[in-house]
């Protein structure tokens, strides 16, 4: 959470801590509670985050989010809705000996959709003044292949 120097040289190291803590292939849940407690360990440190494994084989998406804003998915047929997941509190805020929230993850259906168009449309969506933005957005887009015998048009 925040903005500047610090909350950059914090988001650094979460995110090393998630990708070696991702490698051990830790469900979502757990990932989150271990990551809560390395942000224990960081001085007055409050962190969002969105933990998602796509799984190619079911095409589903396991998710879980500390604190931060729900994750909306587009899918071929509709509009964009937001997936339905429970959202923790945010990283830190937990007891440092592991009394508190436990960290709630959920499946979902992956959609697929051009990549391209769907950026366009989200940050159309998300800021519709590019020339005066109020905060920060990141777009995480994933590609999955059709599994063979479906068809799916947009």
């Amino acid at each position: 959470m925040g903005r500047g120097l610090e909350a950059a040289a914090v988001m650094g190291r979460m995110r090393a801590a998630s990708h070696a803590l991702a490698r051990t292939d830790v469900p979502p849940s757990r990932l989150m509670t271990r990551l809560d407690a390395f942000v224990a360990d960081l001085a007055d440190q409050l962190v969002t985050c969105v933990h998602l494994v796509v799984d190619q084989s079911t095409h589903e998406v396991i998710l879980c989010l500390a604190g931060h804003l729900p994750v909306s998915a587009l899918p071929p047929d509709g509009p964009a809705r937001m997936l339905q997941t429970p959202v923790g509190v945010p990283l830190g805020v937990n007891d440092p000996y592991g009394a508190g929230a436990p960290f709630q993850q959920a499946t979902q259906p992956a959609y697929r959709e051009s990549l391209d168009q769907t950026a366009d449309l989200l940050i159309k969506t998300l800021l519709p003044d590019m020339a005066t933005p109020d905060d920060d957005v990141t777009l995480l887009l994933i590609g999955l292949p059709i599994p063979k015998g479906e068809d799916f048009r947009a």
